[in-house]
């Protein structure tokens, strides 16, 4: 998929001769074009074209109008939006130009699914922070976690990716980093930073173990962070784009 959509992009490569790989947030064509444009490299035609008809934007906006939010309503809808896709086709339109419609469609969809679940990680992630309170100074077992501590990471990176308020950008950065003293095998007890035999309850491994997870973290978090700008400026060029005469 990541290759076939830097290939419907109208890009063989992002920069002179080095293949483009569309990384994992790239669940959007703006996404892809924020990243290439976060590269420098200049977007002609005929990306433009795919932004004509942002799926995307009318979906979630479908979606907030639902009654009632549920998985099955939600394909309803999409069904719905497949149906009315279909019969807007100009006759004119070649095989080629009507798949990619219709990808784009398919893709906005998955994003929008993408994204309920992320919310709902992240929602269930906060209320756990709320009602729980952690010592500093312990570990935990992740199982503790209300999901994998992956799932976690990757949905805050997702979400911080998408551009929300710089306030809920703040409480994602931070809340990322509140999981570092949540490992594997730590057992259902707290386990104490100091004042324990480490010989007996290897300690030390899960200090170091603690600190390498935290480094990459923070890297991923700013990673995202980039990205985030990125993404911003990209939506900027569009909308610079779209009112030229």
């Amino acid at each position: 998929m990541r290759q076939r959509l830097s290939w419907k992009l109208g890009f063989g490569h992002a920069t002179k001769g080095q293949a483009y790989i569309c990384p994992w947030w790239a669940d959007h064509e703006i996404y892809a074009l924020a990243y290439l444009q976060g590269k420098g490299v200049e977007i002609p035609p005929p990306a433009w074209a795919l932004l004509q008809h942002n799926y995307y934007s009318l979906i979630v906006r479908a979606v907030a109008d639902l009654r009632s939010n549920t998985p099955e309503s939600r394909q309803a809808l999409y069904e719905h939006a497949r149906a009315a896709q279909f019969n807007s086709f100009d006759p004119a339109l070649s095989p080629a130009a009507i798949e990619r419609e219709r990808d784009v469609l398919e893709q906005a969809s998955r994003t929008v699914e993408q994204v309920e679940s992320d919310s709902k990680i992240i929602f269930d992630y906060a209320a756990f922070c709320e009602e729980n309170s952690t010592r500093p100074d312990c570990f935990y077992d992740a199982s503790l976690l209300p999901y994998p501590k992956e799932a976690i990471i990757t949905a805050i990176e997702r979400q911080i990716v998408r551009s929300p308020p710089e306030a809920l950008v703040d409480w994602l950065r931070s809340s990322a980093m509140f999981m570092w003293n949540f490992l594997e095998g730590v057992g259902p007890d707290p386990l104490p930073f100091k004042g324990l035999d480490i010989s007996q309850r290897n300690t030390s491994h899960f200090i170091a173990i603690a600190e390498r997870e935290k480094k990459e973290v923070e890297e991923r978090i700013a990673t995202a962070l980039r990205i985030r700008r990125a993404l911003r400026r990209s939506r900027q060029a569009v909308q610079t784009h779209r009112i030229r005469p």
